[in-house]
């Protein structure tokens, strides 16, 4: 998991999700209401709703919480069935895929003593201040917050650590094929390799290596060769 910038939705875009909340929050039963609503979203409005969420998210729109997958759902961070006023607040929605939100987390919500959320929303908090990368691939904890998301999106299952294992794998053997392109004069080719980076799966996998990087940790977790790729090219830190 890493950081993800929020992007703006237009004005009539945000009228109409002020509009909805108004009506939620004004009814009798703000959960049915809620739910009615929320059963009309073929409109234009939560297509561009959709679009955005899909610009914001890494690789080829990945769930934001285990980048695996592909984002399917749209998930209400706070659960709308507990929260119905915030079913339509832009800030609260993401891009989930089918198993972190609905076998996974499904309405589990945890609070701290002050009501403030366990879980780790990338939009708001920097995944990798609550989670520390493993090069076995799995995620271990360095904040209660983090200790929660393991647990609730099931950040750890076999699959995911096996895919992140391999991105830590592949992810120093492309920055080195990149800087042989850059070398050797094959711009094109050098760019093919940057986009592949950027568009490749597990992103916070990347994310947590450029942090390693900066690291007392860099001479043990990295090589030699991988090292001076990232001295002689910056601009690689720049890519996410």
């Amino acid at each position: 998991m890493r950081r993800i910038q929020r992007l703006p939705l237009s004005s009539r875009t945000l009228e109409l999700l002020r509009k909805r909340t108004l009506a939620v929050v004004t009814s009798a039963d703000p959960r049915a209401e809620s739910s009615r609503l929320w059963r009309l979203r073929k409109n234009r409005a939560f297509a561009e709703i959709r679009q955005t969420l899909d610009q914001m998210a890494t690789g080829r729109k990945r769930c934001m919480y285990c980048e695996d997958s592909a984002g399917t759902d749209l998930e209400h961070f706070w659960p709308r069935t507990t929260y119905p006023e915030r079913t339509f607040t832009w800030e609260n929605l993401l891009l989930g895929c089918s198993h972190c939100n609905s076998n996974a987390k499904r309405h589990l919500f945890p609070l701290d003593s002050s009501g403030q959320p366990l879980l780790l929303d990338p939009t708001q908090a920097e995944p990798l201040d609550h989670l520390v990368f493993s090069e076995t691939g799995r995620y271990m904890h360095k904040s209660r917050k983090g200790r929660t998301s393991i647990q609730v999106f099931d950040l750890n299952r076999k699959i995911l650590a096996e895919g992140r294992r391999d991105a830590w794998i592949a992810i120093p053997e492309l920055l080195i094929r990149y800087a042989q392109h850059k070398t050797e004069g094959r711009q094109q080719q050098a760019r093919d390799v940057e986009q592949a980076l950027r568009r490749y799966p597990f992103s916070g996998v990347f994310a947590a290596f450029l942090r390693i990087v900066k690291s007392r940790s860099a001479r043990r977790l990295i090589t030699p060769e991988c090292l001076a790729v990232l001295r002689a090219h910056p601009e690689i830190r720049t890519w996410l």
